[in-house]
């Protein structure tokens, strides 16, 4: 047996040699095994797995080539490229428990085309191939899941990498420089990716259709960091990598690092070629933004606020008018996004999805014909991002397939009829010949579909049987006997003449319009002459009478007896018209709406339905139920009669929850699409200062400040800010959150004693959670500076410069053992670590030497290094020119930081 780690849960498993798949005894996961047969594959595999477990798919990617370049027809190998390509990582569902895929690192290929993934298939066995088409189905599902939630994200033009927080959990310097660069970008106009806030909302959410929609659609992406660490973490490596990849494709896209704190030379490899941006440097914010708008000019793609604001309103309510079926208006505003941005992919899929009567992205697939060659769908296509293409060209792939299934099922039927019409014995050879031969001319076509073949087969034999049938001639009988035309006397009048008399009556009936009474003489005769064609006639016309006498209800009953007959779905369409504006006519506003909303866009349904909408709104508000017309009206905002009454309706809303002090909820309508009101009126200003009320009731001081911040300077708003950042400060200072404490103090310096609490916020920050980091740094000086004398102790033992760990040899590269004593003839090095300074800090090491005989030495060189490094000092050929004449005895080593301060001695005998 050889052992093999889990690739989703990395736990031991026992393998039996030559075994392909296993079963994982931890997390119960059947998964595929590679071919062991030597060690350094068995170690290779076991790195790899840990790198992708990891989800440092990159390195891992390099170990399965490596792999791969020894045995090309390791199938696992192949797959494994497979899971890191797409970012596939194995995390534990909460229901089953077990183990299933997520995909970060989407791709605009399908799994299915993948080359190393059919390589994989080609040298797997039976039991390998199963599970890899089985894993496959399950990425794809999850992939086009994610595309199409991305495709329906309103692109970017900037993407922000960075690192959001350190290993302690707490933000990073990287995030903050990070906003700073946000702030300045959307200040100008342009729409930026910055996780801190553009995935705030998606909390409890997958962000992978989100990042995978702005990495697709950014025209820049700027790289943030002050570490070299910081810019190779997993998360943000897998974000720039797979933009360089994207570059590298072809795209017409830039990608900018900037830096600060740190040695340029320190970034990663794949940014060599590139021109990276020091954020230290004056000025840097203003040149990178003007780098940016040379990059993405704002006037050629949209991303001015304003203008993205614009178009995003127009796509938005051409969407609702093709949800509505006001297919001409939806084309209408498609027209006004192309007059300001003629490559906007979207619109050019609004009006495919106009001129086709789609209301909605979900009913494109159900299309009957292929939309190929219509020009709005080759647009679209040309000028899409790449989600937005893969969904549009899978769409059109499921038409063509169901096209094709439908008309070789209809040709399939059809030959199976024929074949039933060529063994009917009653028929002549003439015309069963006919049809024996239409059943093969077909099936030949039909070539390997579903059983064709064999029917063919079975039809030639068919054909060969009714070719030999001998031709007989037709024989006329005529036997007619005296007895009949007795018979036929006596039946004559009951089953001729009276049922031609009430079939004459049923006709006078009808001419008079009286066609209840006919309708039930026709039912009576039955099959005499053409009785149920008249039976239906008379549904009709009664139907077409009972429309023109507004009688509408019973003119659609009488249309649906003939239904299944003949077509009457535009009588039954007019009648229901009728009744939907009967019903308006007569102030039935929610039935009216009903019937109209089902009525499409027949005739002028669509423009009833909006109008009984709005009536329906008018009630709600008269009854003063401004809440639930707001709902409803927030469907009408594409009408200019409903833009007035919804903001007639807003406004009141807005008010009455005032008055009732509901102030959470009118906290929360402000930010309600459809309606809204900006942010300089006297009325958002009463909300949020009424919000803010609410919220310090609550104990949620953080929201209350926050609100109390958009009042500007209504009312006593920012006394009430600085009292609700005193009171958060003071509950983070209770709760042990020194950091959070020692900002918001710093919110309100000024207010009461915020000043001084807020060093004692520091000062228990850096006495309980000071870490080597900028935060702690920073504070230390300031309490220093305030008069903290411990802290000079604290800021010592994190900061300070010392020398650690010395141990003295004779080998330059041994730093590990320490001897005791050396021979006077022989090499000594004192190896020692340096450790400490503050970030960014340098320093100058002096090293001072007493030897045996009094002799003294120094020397100096400067250090930078934040972390632990080791070095070592000593003298390659001995201590003495002479050893033989040189003193015995104790060598000692003093180490010095610039500031004079002794940081560290060590010392060996010399024997």
């Amino acid at each position: 047996m050889s052992i093999f780690k889990c690739k989703m849960c990395g736990g031991n498993m026992e393998i039996q040699h030559n075994a392909t798949v296993a079963e994982c005894e931890y997390c119960g996961t059947k998964q595929t095994l590679p071919r062991l047969d030597n060690d350094r594959k068995s170690n290779l595999y076991d790195r790899a797995s840990h790198f992708r477990r990891s989800n440092d798919f990159d390195r891992a990617i390099g170990i399965y080539e490596q792999i791969l370049a020894a045995d090309e027809t390791d199938a696992e190998s192949y797959w494994s490229l497979v899971l890191c390509r797409y970012g596939i990582e194995y995390v534990e569902d909460p229901a089953s428990r077990k183990r299933i895929p997520t995909v970060n690192r989407t791709q605009t290929t399908s799994i299915f085309t993948d080359e190393d993934y059919l390589a994989a298939l080609r040298y797997a066995d039976d039991y390998q191939r199963a599970i890899y088409e089985e894993e496959a189905a399950a990425i794809d599902r999850i992939q086009k899941g994610i595309l199409d939630v991305s495709r329906r994200e309103a692109p970017f033009d900037v993407f922000l990498c960075y690192k959001e927080s350190d290993r302690n959990g707490r933000r990073t310097v990287d995030s903050v420089l990070a906003m700073d660069l946000y702030k300045e970008l959307t200040a100008e106009g342009y729409r930026v990716f910055f996780s801190r806030i553009t995935l705030e909302d998606k909390l409890g959410t997958a962000y992978e259709p989100y990042i995978y929609a702005a990495l697709t659609s950014a025209k820049v992406m700027i790289v943030v960091g002050t570490r070299p660490e910081h810019f190779n973490a997993v998360w943000v490596k897998n974000e720039w990598s797979r933009y360089l990849a994207l570059i590298h494709a072809g795209e017409k896209k830039y990608l900018i690092p900037a830096y600060r704190d740190m040695d340029p030379y320190d970034l990663p490899e794949e940014f060599s070629h590139l021109q990276a941006q020091d954020m230290s440097k004056l000025g840097f914010l203003q040149d990178l933004v003007h780098g940016v708008k040379k990059l993405v000019p704002r006037q050629t793609l949209g991303s001015a606020a304003n203008n993205t604001a614009q178009i995003d309103a127009l796509l938005r309510r051409a969407f609702l008018f093709l949800e509505d079926g006001d297919w001409k208006a939806a084309d209408e505003y498609c027209e006004k996004v192309l007059d300001q941005n003629p490559e906007n992919a979207m619109a050019y899929a609004g009006k495919l999805f106009a001129e086709l009567h789609v209301p909605n992205w979900d009913m494109l697939e159900a299309q009957p014909n292929s939309f190929e060659d219509n020009g709005n769908y080759q647009k679209a296509l040309r000028y899409a991002d790449p989600a937005l293409r893969q969904w549009l060209t899978d769409c059109l792939e499921k038409i063509n397939r169901r096209s094709t299934e439908e008309q070789n099922e209809q040709r399939y039927g059809a030959a199976q009829a024929a074949m039933a019409a060529a063994t009917e014995p009653k028929r002549s050879k003439g015309n069963r010949m006919r049809s024996i031969t239409a059943a093969i001319d077909t099936l030949e076509q039909l070539g390997t579909y579903r059983d064709s073949e064999i029917l063919l087969e079975e039809a030639r034999n068919v054909q060969t049987a009714v070719q030999k049938e001998p031709l007989i001639p037709r024989k006329t009988m005529l036997l007619i006997g005296c007895g009949l035309l007795a018979v036929a006397a006596a039946v004559v009048f009951t089953r001729f003449a009276l049922p031609e008399l009430r079939y004459q009556k049923a006709v006078s009936l009808c001419e008079q319009s009286e066609y209840d009474r006919a309708i039930t003489i026709w039912s009576e005769l039955g099959a005499y002459k053409d009785s149920q064609f008249c039976l239906d006639q008379a549904f009709y016309d009664k139907g077409q009478m009972l429309t023109e006498n507004r009688q509408f209800e019973e003119a659609v009953s009488a249309f649906e007896q003939i239904a299944d007959k003949r077509d009457v779905s535009s009588e039954v369409q007019e009648a229901r018209y009728g009744q939907a504006c009967l019903l308006q006519e007569t102030g039935q506003f929610q039935e009216a709406c009903a019937l109209f909303e089902e009525l499409g866009n027949y005739q002028e349904s669509d423009s009833r339905k909006h109008e009984c909408r709005r009536e329906i709104a008018r009630q709600l508000m008269d009854a003063g139920d401004y809440e639930a017309a707001f709902e409803l009206l927030r469907t009408e905002l594409s009408y200019a009669s409903g833009r007035t009454l919804m903001e007639e309706c807003y406004l009141n809303l807005i008010q009455n929850l005032l008055d009732a002090q509901d102030f959470e909820k009118a906290n929360n309508y402000l930010y309600m699409p459809g309606y809204n009101i900006t942010s300089d009126t006297e009325l958002y200003k009463e909300v949020k200062y009424g919000a803010g009320q609410y919220f310090m009731k609550k104990g949620e001081y953080e929201q209350a400040a926050n609100a109390y911040e958009l009042c500007g300077d209504y009312l006593d708003a920012p006394e009430l800010r600085n009292k609700a950042q005193y009171q958060l400060g003071t509950q983070c200072m209770a709760e042990g959150n020194y950091y959070g404490a020692a900002c918001a103090f710093l919110v309100c310096d000024g207010y009461q004693d915020a000043a001084q609490l807020r060093k004692e916020a520091m000062y228990q920050f850096v006495q309980e959670d000071g870490a080597y980091d900028e935060v702690t740094y920073y504070y230390l000086l300031e309490l220093i500076e305030a008069g903290y004398e411990d802290c000079n102790a604290i800021y010592q033992d994190i900061f300070g410069w010392k020398v650690t760990n010395i141990r003295v040899n004779s080998d330059p590269d041994d730093n590990k053992t320490a001897q005791s004593s050396i021979s006077v003839y022989d090499p000594v090095y004192f190896h020692f670590d340096l450790e400490g300074g503050a970030p960014g800090e340098q320093t100058r090491l002096t090293c001072k030497s007493t030897r045996p005989n009094g002799g003294k030495n120094t020397y100096e060189w400067d250090y930078d290094t934040a972390a632990s490094s080791n070095y070592w000092y000593g003298w390659t050929e001995g201590i003495y020119t002479n050893p033989a004449y040189g003193a015995r005895g104790t060598l000692t080593v003093e180490f010095y930081d610039g500031e004079g301060n002794l940081i560290g001695i060590g010392s060996v005998q010399i024997t």
